[in-house]
């Protein structure tokens, strides 16, 4: 699939819903017309939420000039789920299954399974390790592929307590041995930058990429213009050059402070697109 360039995207985890006007002019002045979203942003009860809620909310959004792309926060409120919980993985397939809808009816249909806490392999050894997670994603892509949707697996750097899959290297392994046609590898720049990952990592892993997210370390605002950044934006175009990748979209992740004033958060945005445009988007 020849790819020559990014769009860019954004996380809808930056703001409050309370500013979406002055977000959306940011936004549709700079460019971006695609948006990843938590479900708890749009819904309050994911398991109650109606097709016709969901449809309204596509549709909502459509008309401000936007697609939907991408879905992250898969199991945010939700509680004591843990994929290696033989005793819990139903209820968490369940909840995963309902989320797979969402992204189907809204058209988002990258789904981006990070959860660090949900994800501890403590008191496992490798191989049991290993046939658990590969059971439980094989069991998951067959829900994704039903929906027609596509789950991608993000790497968590140790620093957030994550001890199943921690560089990007490993993640994209496992998505290789899986083997799975709708579980890919969710490619998160934040993982290369906070592991100090060599950049070319990038090109290494790009068969296996389904959707792609531009953080810093603990989600802070992009801003930082440093060499590390500016080598993983170019081994970022090169891959793109070379028609490795199957996603066309770059998606900013990021939270703003809730203390600051909505002008603040709003600037803080601002300032982080104009940052990626020039680190990522640029020849």
């Amino acid at each position: 699939m020849l790819r020559n360039k990014m769009n860019l995207s954004i996380s809808n985890i930056a703001w409050d819903a309370s500013f979406d006007p002055q977000v959306i002019d940011l936004l549709l002045k700079n460019g971006i017309r695609h948006l990843d979203f938590a479900p708890g942003k749009f819904f309050s009860d994911i398991a109650n939420t109606s097709d016709a809620e969901i449809l309204r909310v596509k549709k909502e959004w459509q008309d401000k000039g936007f697609t939907l792309s991408g879905i992250q926060s898969l199991l945010f409120g939700t509680t004591g789920l843990n994929l290696f919980d033989i005793s819990t993985q139903d209820r968490m397939l369940e909840h995963l299954k309902r989320v797979c809808h969402i992204g189907s009816l809204t058209g988002a249909t990258r789904l981006v399974f990070g959860s660090p806490k949900n994800r501890d392999r403590s008191n496992l050894d490798d191989t049991r390790t290993d046939e658990i997670a590969l059971d439980f994603f094989f069991r998951l892509g067959e829900i994704a592929k039903e929906k027609n949707v596509t789950v991608c697996l993000e790497a968590n750097p140790t620093v957030y307590g994550t001890n199943f899959l921690t560089t990007t290297d490993e993640a994209a392994a496992f998505v290789r041995k899986l083997n799975h046609s709708n579980i890919k590898l969710q490619l998160d720049l934040g993982t290369i930058y906070t592991n100090r990952e060599p950049a070319q990592v990038i090109e290494d892993v790009a068969d296996v990429i389904g959707h792609i997210h531009l953080s810093e370390p603990s989600m802070a605002p992009v801003t930082t213009d440093d060499p590390i950044h500016r080598a993983i934006g170019e081994n970022l175009k090169r891959a793109i050059s070379k028609s490795k990748l199957s996603t066309d979209i770059l998606t900013i992740e990021m939270l703003t402070n809730n203390s600051d004033s909505p002008e603040n958060r709003i600037k803080t945005i601002e300032e982080s697109i104009k940052v990626a445009k020039d680190l990522y988007m640029q020849d």
